[in-house]
């Protein structure tokens, strides 16, 4: 069976249409099913993503490489691991 990481990279793989060497996981300890994942590509460039595993319809393990590239959005991290601050809603 999948893990998380592996069907992550699966979807970042699917997303970027590039072979990931590497994926870095950062669970969100405030937001239960999110992760920050830094990836490093063949070329040894590297991307940032998010993935709110609670959106999914199915749990990340048990997603198709589509689905998993259907919910990741790029990021931009300054410092890894990501710094996690206060939830803020919008009003």
């Amino acid at each position: 069976m999948a893990t998380i990481k592996d069907s992550l990279k699966a979807g970042i793989e699917m997303y970027s249409g590039r072979k990931v060497n590497d994926i870095k996981l950062f669970a969100d300890p405030v937001v239960a099913g999110t992760y920050a994942i830094r990836a490093t590509f063949k070329d040894r460039t590297r991307n940032d993503f998010l993935v709110i595993g609670s959106h999914m319809e199915k749990p990340i393990a048990k997603s198709s490489p589509d689905e998993v590239a259907e919910y990741l959005e790029e990021i931009e991290c300054e410092t890894w691991p990501p710094a996690v601050g206060e939830m803020k809603f919008f009003v």
